[in-house]
């Protein structure tokens, strides 16, 4: 049933992101590349479940359009990780006169920082927009 694949690929992405979690807290020495390689196999595994949930998910499912953004923007995080150069490091002046670098792990913690601060504000308007929509199971009723 549609409705049980959706439980099975919703639980099947929990256990990913959580298994991403302990591996990265329990290998905190592993450096960037390390980080790279779990932050973008969570994003692709997580990103295309949650995309083939909203692309297979019957046009009846209110929260079909949330899953493929949400899995495509995961995607992308991805993709973008994956084109940051590991050993990028542009020194710069900042306005204060002192002398800055600009990293890849800078670069990969703000990308990740980003994904974030969009995935959240997007999440809140699906959700509200699902609170607030017109209820597709009521019976009409007798003028």
């Amino acid at each position: 049933s549609p409705a049980g694949t959706a439980r099975v690929l919703q639980l099947t992405q929990g256990i990913v992101t959580l298994v991403a979690g302990i591996v990265s807290l329990a290998m905190i020495a592993g450096g960037l590349p390390f980080f790279v390689l779990v932050l973008t196999a969570f994003a692709v595994v997580t990103g295309f479940l949650e995309l083939y949930l909203g692309l297979r998910s019957p046009r009846t499912e209110r929260s079909a359009r949330d899953w493929i953004f949400t899995g495509g923007l995961t995607v992308l995080l991805a993709i973008i990780v994956l084109l940051v150069p590991p050993g990028f490091v542009q020194t710069f002046e900042g306005p204060d006169g002192v002398v800055r670098e600009l990293t890849a792990s800078v670069i990969v913690v703000g990308t990740l920082g980003a994904y974030w601060a969009v995935l959240g504000i997007s999440l809140v308007i699906a959700a509200l927009s699902l609170k607030w929509a017109p209820d597709d199971t009521a019976t009409p009723k007798a003028a």
